[in-house]
């Protein structure tokens, strides 16, 4: 990963609006705003950054894999009957929950 990839995920998350306004609905709920003093605000920064950089890392290594494993020739067959499989069940149960 380069710096500017690093950097275009940071300015994707931060922008994210629906993580901006679930966080922002949420947090009055869990902590008294009145009450907080600036330790407290770095604190809820800092286990935010964490958090949901966390996750979004663990998104992009896994990322990174699945697209090394998918430039094997017998692994992307493989994936691909297993799509198929789970496609042709999906369309199976649709057909017989609309039948019934």
């Amino acid at each position: 990963m380069t710096v500017r990839s690093l950097l275009a995920g940071l300015v994707l998350t931060l922008g994210d609006l629906k993580a901006i306004l679930f966080y922002a609905s949420i947090f009055p709920l869990v902590m008294p705003t009145d009450q907080l003093a600036a330790a407290d605000v770095v604190a809820v920064m800092a286990v935010t950054i964490t958090s949901v950089g966390g996750v979004k890392l663990l998104y992009a290594f896994s990322a990174r894999k699945l697209a090394k494993m998918v430039q094997d020739r017998r692994m992307r067959r493989i994936g691909q009957g297993g799509a198929g499989v789970l496609l042709l069940g999906a369309g199976g149960s649709l057909i017989v929950s609309t039948a019934g």
